[in-house]
């Protein structure tokens, strides 16, 4: 222990035994029954039972004990509010507090705070502080104390707050509370409130994957309502997260306005990204204020839902082929897209079977009702549609339609196809005289590479003819940059001649 804590204790003694014994001695007493029914500090107050010689007894009961446990045991439990602790020998009283070893003498020191503490909140006052700075309070407060005028206020104090209860009956209002809580979607605290109620609602908030959100009323003006969102461990909280930043200050601006209005400090704090507070709102607005985050939290995370859904929609469908969907189309809406028929030299290159699988081509018989079984080898399949394109020209037109991806040209084979070079290829892609298809890509030295491909129709159909037409183009504007660059070089020459 500190020595500045150390002195401050001892002047707390020192102000209380500034008191008669009289007082002194209720003063303890009431200390005593204000933390009746509290479950922390036991064995601590029947030390100081023992030491100080307090017994305690239930009303109109001839039998006392001498310690709060075996009361609380056997009557205590049953009649809470009727218990009354008393000093066995008042006279011995002081000379017990001058010689309680200080340790012990701060447990009296924490009944006493306990004390403000429970008349702060009946009066809606801010609690007493802490610390040093709340044991030099409690000096002051300790020398002044009257027994007689703050009796009937502790016993107040005890009954709003259910402190006289039994152990049932406080479960049952607990479970209560903790139900209201999960109902609403978030906590009011009181001071009665416990550990359990505040870990059942905490429980439900991350099973149910809702912020976990509490009212603390400050007062009986003011309130915060405090938001963690940790409990919400949920995969599209990253995005919620990202909604739930915008729109809280927004949803926040007219409560925060109204408190400042009535001269308070309201304001919205980010304590981290997963914690907030709106500090000093109106105590009637508080709840409000918690029911809409609610209301806000869930309408975005049914938003992210749907989104996800869209999203896995539309991933499920990339990764069906577009042939299949389009199939499924036409099947649909039971009519043939009207194609224009090809030209001679659009033909299917020599080895396109390899092109295609058992599955592409079962599928396009099957549309054209011509049936396929599983045992069907893949060289039957390629010989029964070569036939029917061979003799349908619309059906080989619907063929290229639905297979333009599959029969798509590559950069090396359009070069083979078109008799150019890999720079005249380039140019005329860059041109947009070669239209592309789609990109595809593939991996090199651990980086994505692209390569376009082209339709084959559109390649098969460019004529010789048209060819040597962009080459001649291509020539012209050579020349053209050439004696741009000469006119160029040959001003640049006379300057430099001419200085």
């Amino acid at each position: 222990m500190k020595a500045e804590t150390e002195a401050l204790l001892q002047e707390c003694r020192t102000a209380l035994l500034r008191q008669s014994d009289e007082r002194i001695a209720a003063l303890l007493a009431q200390w005593f029954e204000n933390l009746i029914g509290e479950e922390y500090l036991d064995e601590e107050r029947d030390d100081l039972c023992l030491l100080l010689a307090y017994h305690v007894q239930s009303w109109g009961s001839q039998i006392s004990y001498a310690t709060y446990t075996s009361w609380w045991e056997v009557e205590g439990y049953l009649e809470p509010a009727e218990g009354i602790f008393s000093c066995q020998n008042i006279a011995a009283l002081r000379q017990r507090l001058l010689d309680l070893p200080l340790g012990q003498f701060e447990i009296i020191v924490e009944m006493a705070y306990q004390a403000r503490v429970s008349l702060a909140e009946l009066d809606s006052n801010s609690r007493p502080q802490t610390g040093q700075q709340g044991l030099s309070e409690l000096a002051v407060w300790l020398a002044e104390a009257d027994p007689t005028a703050l009796t009937a206020e502790l016993k107040a104090s005890s009954l709003a707050y259910g402190r006289f209860e039994s152990k049932e009956q406080r479960q049952r209002r607990e479970e209560e509370r903790a139900v209201l809580a999960s109902q609403q979607g978030y906590l009011v605290l009181t001071p009665a409130s416990s550990y359990v109620v505040t870990d059942a609602f905490r429980t439900w908030c991350k099973k149910q994957k809702q912020p976990y959100i509490l009212v603390e009323p400050e007062g009986r003006q003011l309130a915060l309502v405090r938001i963690q969102t940790k409990q919400a461990d949920i995969r599209e909280s990253g995005e919620v997260m990202a909604r739930f930043q915008q729109q809280l200050p927004i949803l926040a601006a007219p409560y925060i306005a109204d408190a400042q209005a009535e001269g308070h400090v309201a304001a919205i704090t980010w304590l981290s990204k997963r914690q907030v507070t709106l500090a000093w709102l109106l105590a009637e607005d508080a709840q409000t204020v918690a029911g809409e985050i609610v209301t806000l939290w869930s309408t975005l995370v049914a938003q992210a839902k749907e989104r996800e859904i869209e999203r896995e929609a539309e991933r499920r469908a990339a990764l069906i082929p577009p042939w299949k969907s389009e199939l499924t189309r036409w099947r649909a809406e039971g009519t043939t897209p009207e194609l224009p028929l090809l030209a001679e030299t659009v033909v299917l290159p020599p080895a396109w079977g390899e092109l295609f699988t058992r599955e592409h081509l079962a599928a396009f018989l099957t549309y054209l009702a011509l049936p396929t079984t599983t045992r069907e080898s893949k060289a039957n399949l390629v010989a029964r549609a070569q036939e029917r394109l061979s003799a349908d020209p619309p059906l080989r037109a619907l063929f290229f339609e639905l297979f333009k991806r599959e029969l798509a040209v590559p950069p090396w084979e359009l070069e083979t196809l078109l008799l150019c070079t890999f720079a005249e290829r380039k140019r005329w892609t860059d041109e947009e005289r070669l239209p592309i298809l789609e990109l595809r890509s593939f991996r090199r030295g651990g980086d994505n590479k692209s390569y376009p491909v082209f339709d084959r129709r559109m390649i098969l159909t460019l004529l010789p003819t048209e060819l040597a037409q962009w080459r001649a183009e291509h020539q012209v504007l050579l020349k053209e940059r050439r004696s741009a660059a000469a006119r160029a070089a040959a001003a640049r020459r006379k300057d430099s001649s001419s200085v």
